[in-house]
């Protein structure tokens, strides 16, 4: 059986069985990189969790029209993930949401603790975040999951603890003091809706981060005797919790 290409389109572009694809990078791909072309087969996920089974119509210059010929939408997990990452140095943050993408987290909140190195400034922030949201949309083609993560612009450490504040468990990685381990969590089940996960900058969360974040109902836990850097924790966390999920389901 033929591979069949998966790519991105908007709710908006959904029109009971047409799908019109008007994004130029998105026609682009389509016609003159995968060299697809009318009759030709295409899968299509939207931001709604929904995926359609297409045929090609029509590959016009500016825009693609599809036939879809079926329509499923993909179950929810036992539990949505949201990670809130200090920034770390250079562009780690770009592997970090690609990684966080393709373990399944729901939402990706990238922050400025106390300790952090990096701080942008604004159009530096506006050009990092068009980056990463463009990440987490092709990781999310490559992988298979329903729908691209939701990208929160970056945020303070106050700003994330409010963010998180409707989330079902909290649990956040420190080195210092009174600390459960990570895998007391593994059985998570449905109940538990929202998980939110801070990780700290390289140096740890500062005390008065720990004690607010404590004081939000965040409990602190341990991921180990390693100290490990911040793409490595956050890859670690959303592993760990991607396969408890996935072997429970």
């Amino acid at each position: 059986m033929p591979h069949v290409y998966r790519t991105y389109c908007p709710s908006r572009s959904v029109a009971g069985n047409r799908i019109v694809i008007d994004i130029p990078e998105r026609v682009h791909h389509i016609r003159d990189v995968l060299r697809l072309g009318p009759k030709d087969a295409l899968s299509v996920f939207d931001d709604s969790g929904a995926e359609y089974a297409c045929i090609i119509d029509s590959c016009g210059k500016n825009s693609i029209v599809l036939s879809v010929q079926g329509r499923s939408v993909r179950r929810a997990g036992l539990f949505s993930l949201t990670v809130a990452c200090a920034l770390p140095k250079k562009s780690a943050m770009d592997d970090i949401v690609d990684s966080l993408t393709q373990l399944g987290a729901v939402r990706i909140i990238p922050m400025i603790t106390e300790r952090t190195v990096v701080r942008p400034n604004k159009t530096v922030l506006t050009r990092k975040t068009q980056r990463w949201q463009k990440i987490a949309l092709n990781s999310t083609q490559q992988c298979g999951r329903p729908h691209p993560p939701l990208l929160e612009a970056v945020c303070t450490f106050s700003e994330a603890l409010e963010i998180t504040s409707d989330c079902g468990m909290k649990l956040i990685p420190t080195l210092e003091g009174d600390r459960r381990h990570i895998t007391d969590f593994a059985r998570l089940g449905p109940e538990t809706g929202e998980l939110a996960f801070l990780i700290g900058p390289e140096g740890d969360f500062s005390p008065a981060e720990v004690k607010d974040a404590k004081t939000r109902g965040f409990i602190p836990v341990s991921l180990g005797d390693l100290v490990l850097r911040v793409d490595t924790a956050a890859v670690a966390v959303a592993s760990f919790f991607h396969f408890c999920a996935d072997y429970r389901s």
